[in-house]
């Protein structure tokens, strides 16, 4: 070999030196940079005419199990999922508690129900009537809690499909950029694994909001397609879009819910799996259900106390009977009214609940409101009452001359659809059907878990309770066959405290099937059935959890720094750079000499 030759292959391998020397440099900088993978050079023995002339470094390779990347991609989206749906059963947990907690939906319903029991037990009681109020309101506050956060929740999850596409078109538009620089750089034969660094920790943000498949190219750019088929990115990325709606209970997709669109299709029921799954699960599915089970305990709740309260009276009772149902098109809609049989008796008293005036309405025949209000004002007997329809809300109102008006069903029964006035869906007595005497009201007969209250009336004047109802004094008595209500009447007050331990028939609802429970049991159920799905959530997600953290230890071994190994080659490089250049000295020393010969 000629001292050119030695000359050179020493020069190369200095510079092979020095290159490794530049990658384990980068290395050990970079130990702690997520998502950074350790980096290698190839060296390759340079020949010329079959005899050696030093070495070249070939290229530059990452430390990257592609396969097992893939996995953890898969398993991530697993991950999130489950994360998401965590978070937010964390929040309903706040609200609902659990069903053995003081605040919790059953506790206050066995509440209530030990509060008209105390009714019962001394109905003439200021103190029992406004604890009976006071009962009733805190559940229909919880009822309402717990309906808002779930509307909350869905909007919440809106917002965040809303924020997830944003974040999710601008990572495509950092991977078709990454293409474009990894294509080149492959062109060109030059290093391109940062680059492709960069591309994996953009892959796994894609993978964390939704199930992808992608595939690389020959030229270093990866192409992303959902699960279902749909591009995300190949030649170019494409466009994400979603608009975050106000949610209320009558808001559902896709009716008036923006669709989650990839260019112009609605990708929103396609998703399979990752945040954004969790995301629609909760905002259409897993919320609305819970909601429905909310709706079917507080219309339930409501029916049946209502049923009870119509059919007694409080002391003194009113002037004024006003009605909750709005009639508006009933005196012309006589297909609303589908059918009206039986009678009612009106009791108007005096301030010691003594009869002043009692006549039976007889609804038979009656097809419309217009017939009803006739039936009314003109029984025989009534010289006081005046049965209206109110101009501005629709409700009947039967209003007295006298000092208080009272109605004891006999065997009144109408039935009503929903063609013209959506809220006359009731079927039963006169006062029932036509909210005469009812004790809870709420603003949305289709959300009555988020607008139920107790009657505004009673809340400020509790007497208004019903605790009696119309009685008839016995034979042998003074008035013996008139009809009277006492201020010690405990009967309604009672048979509302016994309607908190019958069995109620509850059809199926969300995720609870139909069964048969007292309206505290039913919530109880409510909460538990909440309670054991986010638990069963939280198991799974611990579980992911340590799957991925397991994964990610075996991908920390392949692909992370180990910076004491990087020390040991740094110290065999050094070695290497060092003979390099003592190779070189002695070759210039030895061409020194040769020159000195001649």
């Amino acid at each position: 070999m000629s001292l050119t030759s030695a000359l050179s292959t020493a020069v190369s391998g200095l510079q092979a030196a020095q290159q490794n020397l530049q990658l384990i440099s980068s290395n050990i900088s970079n130990a702690n940079t997520e998502g950074y993978t350790r980096k290698t050079a190839t060296q390759q023995n340079r020949t010329v005419a079959g005899i050696g002339q030093g070495v070249t470094v070939s290229n530059y390779s990452r430390q990257v199990d592609q396969s097992l990347l893939r996995q953890i991609n898969g398993e991530t989206a697993t991950l999130q999922r489950q994360s998401t749906l965590d978070t937010y059963y964390n929040r309903l947990q706040a609200v609902f508690g659990t069903p053995e907690a003081n605040s919790s939906v059953s506790h206050l319903i066995q509440s209530m129900a030990d509060a008209f029991e105390q009714l019962a037990a001394d109905p003439n009681k200021t103190l029992t009537q406004q604890g009976a109020v006071t009962a009733t309101s805190n559940v229909l506050t919880k009822l309402d809690d717990m309906s808002t956060e779930i509307q909350d929740l869905r909007e919440a999850a809106d917002k965040e499909i809303e924020d997830a596409v944003t974040t999710l078109n601008n990572t495509l538009d950092t991977i078709e950029t990454l293409n474009t620089a990894i294509s080149k750089a492959v062109a060109a034969d030059t290093p391109s694994s940062d680059l492709r660094d960069s591309l994996d920790i953009a892959i796994k943000e894609i993978s964390s909001y939704m199930d992808i498949s992608y595939f690389f190219k020959s030229d270093g750019r990866v192409a992303i397609y959902t699960q279902s088929g749909r591009p995300l990115i190949d030649e170019t990325a494409s466009t994400l879009s979603h608009t975050a709606s106000s949610i209320s209970t009558s808001t559902v997709y896709p009716t008036n819910i923006n669709a989650l669109n990839v260019g112009s299709t609605d990708i929103t029921t396609e998703l399979r799996n990752g945040k954004l799954k969790a995301l629609v699960d909760l905002r259409d599915t897993e919320l609305p259900n819970l909601q429905t089970e909310l709706e079917t305990l507080a219309s339930t709740l409501r029916e049946q106390i209502n049923i009870v309260h119509n059919q007694g009276t409080g002391f003194p009772p009113p002037q004024t009977l006003t009605g909750t149902l709005d009639t508006t098109g009933l005196p012309n809609a006589s297909d609303d009214l589908t059918s009206a049989s039986g009678t009612f008796r009106i009791l108007v008293s005096d301030a010691a609940g003594s009869q002043t005036e009692a006549f039976v309405v007889d609804l038979t025949g009656d097809t419309n409101m217009a017939d009803i209000l006739a039936s009314i004002n003109g029984a025989a007997g009534n010289t006081t009452v005046t049965a209206s329809v109110n101009a501005t809300s629709g409700v009947l109102e039967l209003t007295t001359t006298g000092t208080g008006i009272s109605i004891q069903d006999i065997d009144s029964a109408i039935t009503g659809t929903a063609t013209t006035t959506a809220a006359f869906t009731k079927s039963g007595s006169f006062s029932y059907v036509f909210g005469m005497n009812d004790l809870i009201v709420a603003n949305d007969e289709f959300n009555e878990a988020g607008t139920m209250s107790v009657r505004s009336d009673i809340v400020s004047t509790p007497a208004l309770l019903s605790r009696g109802q119309v009685n008839t004094i016995p034979a042998g008595q003074t008035n013996a066959g008139d009809f009277y209500i006492s201020e010690n009447d405990n009967a309604v007050a009672q048979l509302l405290a016994d309607k908190f331990t019958d069995n109620i028939s509850f059809s199926a609802s969300g995720n609870l099937g139909a069964t048969s429970a007292t309206l505290s049991e039913y919530g109880s159920q409510l909460v538990s059935e909440q309670a054991a799905r986010a638990t069963a959530n939280n198991t799974n997600l611990d579980f992911q959890q340590t799957f991925v953290d397991q994964l990610d230890v075996q991908r920390s071994s392949i692909s992370d720094v180990n910076v004491d190994e990087e020390l040991s080659n740094l110290i065999i490089f050094e070695q290497s750079y060092a003979a390099s250049s003592r190779v070189i000295s002695t070759t210039n020393q030895m061409f020194d000499e040769l020159m000195n010969l001649i």
